[in-house]
């Protein structure tokens, strides 16, 4: 067997009290392949070191310590999560493959689709067709002041501020840096997107964006679209609205990544997702004509007076 040697868990919960499968606050043994099975929830919260895979096979496995070794394999309808470390061992393919039908998903333990957290791979990352990433948002990493004016004074002018401003938007969180605000996946290695692997980005319950917000959602040293074969994106933006280098959308569906639709003239550009893993929101242009006219309005009326 590929994982003689196993430490095997059923991960059996209990359906009254909602209690965790298991707790391991201590490391987990050294020898051996570690196989997740059951619908339950395993909280690791020690620092592990191991010699063998790590398999995922059902339930749910949540990081919140670390483990340093060999590839960690998500599989079926299991979910990784958590807000630990998932550390680097050189040599092996990748230290994370997220399968068909499974799901990484940042957060609380049993609770990551409700919850906000950033989970750390140092080393690759690889996310097979049919296999989700899911990223919760509650607020922004920050909000930039600036855009409405740059966005109302033409595409030429938003594309340069843009192009201006994104370093500094990422420095606000440099690659391992978490955000209270929002879910993060940190890749300090190479995240390896195959084509069908969905990004599924929601709002948690209250939250209401503004125009400006910006939101650095991934991490990673390079990307490598559609994993081996080296075609793909995290997006389709061929249903976007161009406005200069700008991609426009209300929200929905665009190819493998999936947004939260906005309102009150509110729209999503996805431009920087794929070459910074970043999300911006303007206004829909008209929009941004009118507010501006309006404020202009104000003025004659003040002077007037």
């Amino acid at each position: 067997s590929s994982y003689a040697g196993a430490i095997v868990g059923s991960g059996i919960s209990s359906a009254a009290t909602g209690a965790l499968a298991r707790t391991a606050s201590t490391p987990l043994p050294t020898a051996g392949a570690v196989i997740k099975q059951g619908t339950g929830v395993w909280d690791l919260t020690g620092d592990s070191q191991l010699s063998g895979t790590m398999l995922v096979a059902a339930g749910e496995v949540s990081m919140n310590g670390s483990i340093t070794g060999n590839t960690v394999y998500v599989q079926g309808t299991s979910v990784l999560s958590g807000k630990g470390n998932l550390a680097a061992n050189d040599g092996v393919l990748s230290n994370v493959v997220v399968q068909s039908g499974a799901s990484i998903s940042p957060g609380t333990a049993g609770a990551s689709l409700t919850s906000i957290g950033m989970l750390t791979v140092k080393d690759d990352l690889r996310a097979l067709s049919g296999s989700n990433v899911n990223l919760n948002i509650n607020g922004n990493t920050l909000n930039d002041g600036g855009l409405m004016a740059a966005f109302n004074a033409g595409s030429t002018a938003y594309d340069a501020y843009v192009t201006a401003a994104i370093n500094g938007w990422e420095g606000t969180l440099t690659n391992g840096v978490a955000s209270t605000s929002h879910d993060r996946l940190s890749i300090i290695g190479d995240f390896q997107h195959d084509t069908g692997a969905k990004t599924n980005v929601s709002f948690l319950s209250g939250y209401t964006p503004s125009v400006g917000d910006v939101f650095d959602l991934y991490d990673w040293a390079t990307l490598n679209l559609g994993g081996y074969v080296g075609t793909g994106a995290l997006l389709d933006g061929s249903s976007a609205v161009a406005y200069g280098n700008g991609q426009l959308t209300s929200g929905g569906v665009l190819g493998d990544l999936n947004l939260p639709t906005l309102s009150g003239g509110l729209l999503w550009d996805v431009q920087k997702l794929q070459s910074h893993g970043v999300l911006i929101v303007v206004p829909e242009p008209s929009r941004a004509l009118l507010v501006l006219a309006g404020l202009a309005g104000l003025l004659i009326r003040r002077r007037r007076k």
